[in-house]
């Protein structure tokens, strides 16, 4: 289970360093408002889309490019965090 959005995609082969990435893998442990419905815990640790809450959590490109392809938000990059 995973998303395919462009963005996001181009996104993860970027940070990755890999022009293979073809999915952003979704989150496969959890209730029903966490299992495909939040990033993977496991690869995407801190950041603010994962399903629970984390001390010092960031909202990285990931989400930003997600919420780019939502076609809901402008986006600007700068603001950005890493994790």
């Amino acid at each position: 289970m995973g998303l395919k959005t462009p963005s996001l995609i181009q996104f993860a082969r970027d940070f990755y360093q890999c022009p293979n990435v073809d999915v952003i893998p979704l989150e496969n442990d959890g209730g029903e408002g966490s299992v495909g419905a939040h990033f993977e815990r496991a690869i995407f640790m801190d950041e603010n889309m994962t399903a629970s809450d984390v001390q010092d959590e960031a909202f990285s490109g990931f989400s930003y490019s997600l919420l780019r392809d939502s076609g809901w938000y402008g986006i600007d990059e700068k603001y950005y965090e890493t994790f």
